[in-house]
Order: structure tokens, then sequence, then C-alpha cells
């Protein structure tokens, strides 16, 4: 009697994260605590915690840490890529990407706006200068004002409650400032201390009182002191953040928006550099040779411009 070959069974344990995976995908955006996932994934807390733990040292869910919820990770966009064969929207990024380098002599990167108001790395495209800024597709930055100020300027619910986290509860004269000229100007931009970030405080001083005498950034020495204040406690949460590159010098991003159908931020083209590289006074014409990146953008999607608030 030939006795034919049994196919071997799946591992519980890779049956279990695969449960778990395909739970928060059905779910998504919504974000789920430990027991209700153990409970309709049929297992027990214990596991469901060792599972989550793992899936969470591989960026393969996100943990919100006010109430230990669980939502899909960064690494899947990066999976989601591969598996689609980066598909056409993320090749006509890319090609912006390319562009924004080439143009501005910039490093260019891409960020998807995620339901935890994160933004993840989705491209990235070395500019041809000598200095060569890398971010890990996958990486993630933390939700912050310098990071969302996209987001919170273009918002329709700006200022309300209840709007998951997206918009700060308390608006400041600063940041209500800085909401202006985002609108105004259809960009953002940001910097980042660096690692040796008391080192560099002289020079980030320098650069943001020259931009506010310029009208490009914030007019009163008390709205420079709370922007320093700002890049400093950014500099230090993005060092726990997901393959992000802190360096010794200070950098700076400058961002605009790509639009969804209902005229919120989807995705943000940015490009980065050091910040000795940029001065002042040549900020705005990289500012729009971004914004209409992005424009262009929003418009092949099928985006539209958010309604004047």
């Amino acid at each position: 009697m030939i006795v034919q070959p049994t196919a071997p069974s799946p591992a519980p344990a890779v049956t279990s994260v695969v449960k778990i995976l395909g739970l928060l995908l059905e779910e998504s955006p919504r974000w789920l605590n430990a027991s209700e996932i153990a409970r309709r994934c049929d297992l027990s807390k214990a596991s469901t915690h060792r599972f989550l733990l793992a899936l969470l040292a591989g960026h393969f869910v996100m943990r919100n840490p006010e109430d230990l919820t669980y939502t899909l990770g960064s690494a899947l966009i990066a999976l989601g890529a591969a598996s689609a064969g980066e598909g056409p929207v993320l090749q006509l990024v890319r090609n912006a990407l390319s562009e924004l380098a080439h143009e501005t002599g910039m490093n260019a990167e891409a960020f998807q706006v995620m339901p935890d108001a994160q933004v993840i790395c989705i491209a990235t495209c070395a500019g041809p200068g000598p200095v060569a800024i890398n971010r890990s597709v996958g990486s993630r930055l933390p939700h912050f004002p310098l990071v969302n100020l996209l987001q919170i300027a273009w918002s329709s619910k700006a200022g309300s409650q209840g709007n998951g986290g997206r918009v700060p509860e308390e608006f400041t004269p600063e940041l209500e400032e800085d909401i202006r000229w985002v609108r105004s100007h259809g960009y953002t931009w940001a910097i980042s201390a660096g690692d040796n970030a008391s080192a560099n405080l002289d020079q980030i001083k320098g650069w943001l009182k020259e931009a506010g005498s310029l009208g490009i950034g914030r007019s009163s020495e008390q709205g420079r002191e709370a922007q320093l204040d700002e890049i400093l406690r950014f500099t230090e949460a993005r060092k726990t953040t997901t393959a992000t590159r802190v360096y010794q010098v200070p950098t700076l991003g400058i961002a605009a928006p790509i639009f969804d159908i209902n005229g919120e931020t989807q995705l943000q083209l940015c490009v980065i550099s050091l910040l000795a590289q940029v001065q002042p006074n040549g900020l705005p014409h990289i500012g729009e040779i971004v914004k209409k990146k992005a424009d262009k953008l929003t418009e092949v999607l099928g985006g539209r411009m958010p309604r004047a608030l």
C-alpha cells in the first residue's frame, strides 16, 4: 500500500498571528484593545499579548500608549507596496520625488498620513548634493505640531473636540499664527535641532530671527523662543521613532500636502537638507516648487483643495 504524505499543518503561532493581522485589517482604522483581539481571534490573553509584542517589535502593529489599543503598523506599508508592484499611486509619487530632488538639489520624501495622526515614510529619493539624508521606507514621525501642521491647518475639524487627536485641544497664539501662514502659502517648514542640540542653538536662533524679519517665520522674539522650544522637544521625540536618524547638525524640511477627495491631507511631499544649505530668503522659492508638485498630484489623483476656512 502506498501511503500519500500528508501536507504539513501550519504552525499554531503563525495561524494566530495571521488571525490578528486579518482582524486589524478588517477593523482598520479602528483601534482594538488586547482583550477584544483575544476574544475575536479565540486566543488566550497571555498568548495575544505575546503575539502583539512580537508584531510591535517588527512594527507590524502600532500601540496607542494612552489606552493600549492596537492597529496595523508601518512595516506593512513597505510590504503592501512590494506586493502591489509599487502600484500606480506610489509610482506617481516616486516620479514627483525624483523631479523634486533634481529641481531643488535636496533629498525628497513622501509621507502617508495615518489614522492616529502619525506620518509614515512611503518613498524617498536622494538629492544630487554631497550630503544624503536617508530615511527608511516605513519609518514614522510622532504626532507633533511641527510634523502635523499641514493636517492641523487644513483640517475641517481644527479647534474642535473629538477630532481623533489630529488637532491640539489648546491653540496658542503662535500656533494660530503658523496656521494662518500655512493656509496663505500652502506649504510648511520645520527644523530639527540635531543630536548635538545645545551646540546648534545659536545657528537655529539666527536662522529663525532672519526668517521672522522676512515674514517667513514668527515675527516676535517670544514666538521664536516658543518655536525653539518646540524644535528641541520634537528633536527628542523623534529619537524614539522607527528608523529615524537624527543628525548632529540641524536639518530643515519643507512640506506640502496632497489632498484626498474630501479635501483632507492624505499624503505629504517633503524636501529636506542641512539647515546651513538653505538661507531663509531662498525658502519661498523651494516651498513653491514643492507646493506645485503636490497640487499636481492632488489633481491627478482626483483629490480636491479644501475650502477656505
